[in-house]
């Protein structure tokens, strides 16, 4: 729960409160739906997604420093957590929600 609200305060921020994906973002409930699914392929797609957040997002690598060895696995299985302990994320952008888990969890 605390990781859940760490992430709803950030992707606040960096949004300016702007709630909503846009029509063509992936959402948080998208997100939580791909990235538990059990085939070979979701799991790839969902890692995909994760690391293309990362690479995609302005001055991410400035905000938020994994340290090496950090796996997507990981990082997908806190957002997931996040995302069904606080409903009210799932209707946000599942990128801007990737980023706050990263700017949350590992600050640089």
């Amino acid at each position: 729960m605390r990781q859940a609200l760490a992430i709803l305060a950030v992707s606040l921020a960096v949004t300016n409160g702007a709630n909503a994906a846009s029509d063509a973002a992936m959402t948080g409930a998208e997100f939580l739906d791909a990235c538990t699914r059990t085939e070979a392929s979701w799991i790839g797609f969902c890692h995909g997604y994760i690391q293309g957040a990362f690479d995609g997002l302005d001055n991410v690598a400035d905000d938020a420093c994994p340290p090496p060895g950090t796996s997507r696995t990981r990082i997908a299985e806190d957002v997931v957590a996040a995302l069904r302990s606080e409903p009210s994320l799932l209707d946000r952008s599942a990128a801007t929600l990737v980023y706050a888990y990263l700017v949350a969890n590992y600050p640089c």
